[in-house]
C-alpha cells in the first residue's frame, strides 16, 4: 500500500503535507528563528567573558529577567499537562486534534526553561557542584530532580503517545532520507499495529497520563518555594504553591490556543481544529482566569491588610510607586481585559458564533503578555526592596534593576529556540495525531456542527496578531563612540599592582588591590583613570575603572566572596599627554573560610534531614519506577515481543 492509498481522506492529505512539503516561507522562518538564537548566543558569550557585570543584575537584585523567563517556561509547560492528561482521564471525546500541539509545547518550554537557569548562573562550569555538593535541604536541589523528572516524564508522555503515528511514518513517508529512517525506526519502538501492541501501548499511556499529572503539579509548587520559603516581603506566603500552579495552568492554556491559531491558520487545519476547540478551551481559559483573579486578590488583600513595616514598602512600590504601571497593566491587560473579552466571546451566541477564534486568540496574547510581565513584577521588585536594614542606605543604583541588551538578546534567543524546536516537532512528526483522530471517527459520529470555513477576517486578525508579536521581539541596539583626540607627543608610563587582604569589625574579608601609576623617572601620575579586570575561566571579569589620586594610587575594594588566585590586569589606555600602559600580577584573593552551619536545624544543616528527604525523594523516585516500567517493561519488552492472534 503506498501513501496514497494509505491517506483516508482528504483532510488526513492536508495533514500530510505540512510534514513532507516545505516552502521558501519555511525556510525564511527557519532563518529568522536561527539569526535570533545565533545573536543570544554572541550576548550570552559576552557575558561568559565579562561577567554578570555587562547585565542589570547585582548583589541587591540577584535575579531579574533570566529567573522570569525560567518561571515563565516552566509555566506554559503545563499546557501539554492539562489539556492532554486531564481531558484524557476525563474521556473529553473532543480532544484528539490539539492534545499533540500541547504535548509538543511542554516539550519545548521545559527544554529552554531548564537551561536558563545555567545562563543567569554566570558560571555554567558551577552547576555540577550542584549535584556533586548540594543538600536535599537545598531549594535548588529541589527544582533539579523535579525539573529533571518532570522533563523526563513529559518526554516519554509524548514519546508514547506518539509511537503509532511514527509507525505509519516509518512505513509510509515518501523517500524518507537516512536520518529520517533511522530517527522513524528507532522512535516506532518496532510497533507493527497489532491488536496486542495497542492494547500494552494504551496500558503505558494511561499510566502515564495518572502520573504526569501530579508531578506537573509538584514541579510549579516547588518553582514557587524558590520564592516562599524565604522571608522576604511578597514571598513570604503560603499560597505560592497553589497560587503559581494556576497561574502555569492559567498561561499554558493560553499558549495551547494561540498555538492552535497558527498551526490552523498555516497548514489549513480548519478540517481539524474547529471552532469548537476554540470554544471548550475558551471556557476552561476563563474559569481559570477567575480562579487566578482571585489568588490575585489574595495575595495583595492580605498583605495590604496587616501592612507590616518590611512589606509596606513593596507594596508602596507597587500601587503607587515606580512599579505601579507596571503593576497596574498586568492586572488590567493580563486579568481583567482577558476576563471580560472571554466573558462576551463566550456568553453572547451572537460573538461566539462569529468571532469565538479571533476573541480567544486575543485574550490568549493578552494573558500571556501579562504571565510574562507577573512574573517580572513577582521576582523583580522584591528584590528592590532591601529586606535588611544594613541595605536601606546603598546607593540607588545597586538596587534599581535595569536589564541590558545582554538580557533581552537572551530572552529572544530563548524565545526563538522554543518556537525553532516546536517547528521542528511539527515538521518531524504529525501535530495532529492520526491514529487518535481515526480512533475517534471510527468510536462515534460527529456530535458537533462542522467547522466553517476560515474566514478572511479571521486570517487578517491572526496575521495582525502574528506581526505584533514578532515585532514585539525584534531588539535592536546602537552605540556611539566619541573620537578620540590625536596623541601627538605622549609620554611613557608605568603600572605596578600590589594587593592586601583584610578583616574589617563585621569579620567581613576585604581584598584591596593598588595600581600605582607613574613615569619612567618613578614621578606618580594623578587624576588619571586606570581599569582593572580579572581574568577568569571564561575570559575577562571587568571590575571597574578609577582615578588615581594624589599619589598615583588606583584602588578597588572587593568585598565578595572571591577566593584563590587570579591573574588581575590593569590599564591604562594613554591620553593626549601619556602613553598606554598596561600590567598584569597575580592577585591572592585568601583561602576558603571553614563553613558556618547552625548546630541546629530541620532544613539547614550538614548532613540531609529525614524528615524532608524521605518524602521528597519517594514521590519523585516513584516516579522514576513508573517511568521505567512503562518503557522498559510494558514497551521495551512486552510490546515489541507480542504476537498478534
Amino acid at each position: 500500500m503506498d501513501t496514497a492509498d494509505f491517506l483516508r481522506n482528504e483532510r488526513e492529505r492536508i495533514l500530510w503535507k505540512s510534514i513532507t512539503e516545505n516552502t521558501w516561507r519555511y525556510y525564511l522562518w527557519l532563518g529568522l528563528l536561527i539569526s535570533a538564537i545565533l545573536w543570544g548566543v554572541y550576548a550570552y558569550s559576552t557575558q561568559l567573558r565579562h561577567g554578570l557585570i555587562v547585565t542589570g543584575l547585582r548583589d541587591q537584585v540577584p535575579w531579574g529577567v533570566y529567573i522570569t523567563n525560567f518561571v515563565f517556561f516552566i509555566g506554559i509547560s503545563h499546557a501539554g499537562t492539562l489539556i492532554s492528561s486531564i481531558l484524557r482521564l476525563t474521556g473529553a471525546g473532543w480532544r484528539q486534534p490539539v492534545t499533540r500541539l500541547a504535548e509538543a509545547i511542554t516539550v519545548a518550554s521545559l527544554f529552554v526553561g531548564g537551561l536558563i537557569p545555567i545562563i543567569d548562573m554566570g558560571r555554567p562550569d558551577r552547576l555540577a557542584n550542584i549535584i556533586i555538593h548540594g543538600r536535599i535541604q537545598s531549594n535548588l536541589v529541589w527544582d533539579l530532580i523535579g525539573i529533571g523528572t518532570y522533563f523526563t516524564g513529559s518526554l516519554l508522555f509524548f514519546w508514547l503517545l506518539m509511537v503509532p503515528d511514527v509507525a505509519i511514518l516509518r512505513d509510509y513517508f515518501p523517500n524518507p532520507g537516512k536520518v529520517r529512517k533511522w530517527l522513524y525506526s528507532v522512535l516506532a519502538l518496532g510497533f507493527s499495529n497489532k491488536p496486542e501492541q495497542h492494547k500494552i501501548l494504551e496500558k503505558a499511556n494511561h499510566v502515564m497520563t495518572i502520573v504526569i499529572l501530579p508531578l506537573a503539579v509538584s514541579v510549579h509548587t516547588v518553582v514557587a518555594w524558590l520564592f516562599a520559603m524565604s522571608l522576604r516581603p511578597g514571598w513570604n506566603s503560603s499560597i505560592f504553591g497553589p497560587y503559581f500552579v494556576v497561574g502555569a495552568i492559567f498561561s499554558g492554556i493560553a499558549a495551547a490556543i494561540l498555538a492552535m491559531a497558527v498551526y490552523r491558520w498555516c497548514y489549513g487545519l480548519q478540517c481539524y481544529i474547529e471552532p469548537l476547540h476554540f470554544r471548550n478551551l475558551g471556557y476552561l481559559l476563563l474559569t481559570m482566569t477567575l480562579i487566578y483573579m482571585y489568588f490575585n486578590v489574595n495575595e495583595y488583600l492580605t498583605i495590604g491588610y496587616k501592612m507590616t513595616e518590611a512589606d509596606s514598602h513593596l507594596v508602596r512600590d507597587l500601587f503607587t510607586g515606580r512599579f505601579s504601571r507596571m503593576f497596574w497593566s498586568v492586572q488590567a491587560i493580563g486579568v481583567i481585559m482577558p476576563t471580560l473579552i472571554l466573558g462576551l466571546i463566550l456568553g453572547i451566541k451572537f460573538l461566539r458564533e462569529r468571532f469565538i477564534v479571533q476573541g480567544t486568540v486575543f485574550a490568549s496574547v493578552l494573558i500571556l503578555f501579562g504571565a510574562w510581565v507577573k512574573r517580572y513584577v513577582i521576582i523583580v521588585p522584591t528584590l528592590s526592596n532591601p529586606f535588611l536594614p544594613t541595605e536601606r542606605g546603598l546607593p540607588l543604583e545597586w538596587i534599581n534593576y535595569q536589564p541590558t541588551w545582554v538580557e533581552w538578546s537572551v530572552t529572544v534567543a530563548a524565545i526563538a529556540a522554543f518556537l525553532l524546536i516546536y517547528t521542528l516537532i511539527s515538521k518531524f512528526f504529525p501535530i495532529v495525531s492520526i491514529w487518535e483522530t481515526r480512533e475517534a471517527e471510527a468510536n462515534s459520529s460527529v456530535t458537533e456542527e462542522k467547522s466553517s470555513s476560515w474566514k478572511i477576517a479571521n486570517c487578517k486578525s491572526i496575521k495582525s496578531i502574528i506581526i505584533i508579536l514578532l515585532m514585539l521581539n525584534i531588539f535592536g541596539t546602537s552605540s556611539l563612540e566619541a573620537a578620540k583626540a590625536e596623541n601627538l607627543a605622549p609620554k611613557q608610563t608605568n603600572i605596578n599592582i600590589s594587593s592586601k587582604n583584610s578583616v574589617n569589625a563585621s569579620s567581613e574579608s576585604i581584598t584591596e588591590i593598588i595600581a600605582v601609576l607613574s613615569n619612567p623617572q618613578g614621578v606618580t601620575i594623578p587624576d588619571i583613570p586606570v581599569k582593572f579586570s580579572v581574568k577568569v575561566q571564561f575570559g575577562e571579569l571587568t571590575l571597574g575603572s578609577f582615578l588615581t589620586n594624589d599619589k598615583g594610587e588606583a584602588k578597588v575594594i572587593l568585598r565578595d566572596r572571591r577566593l584563590g588566585k587570579y591573574l588581575l590586569t590593569a590599564v591604562f589606555k594613554g591620553d593626549d599627554d601619556y602613553m598606554p600602559a598596561e600590567t598584569t600580577a597575580e592577585v591572592d584573593f585568601g583561602n576558603r573560610p571553614a563553613p558556618a552551619l547552625p548546630v541546629e536545624g530541620v532544613l539547614i544543616g550538614s548532613k540531609p534531614a529525614l524528615v524532608v528527604a524521605l518524602p521528597f525523594l519517594a514521590f519523585y523516585g516513584s516516579c522514576w519506577v513508573v517511568f521505567f516500567y512503562c518503557l522498559g517493561w510494558l514497551v521495551i519488552i512486552k510490546m515489541r515481543n507480542c504476537k498478534s492472534d
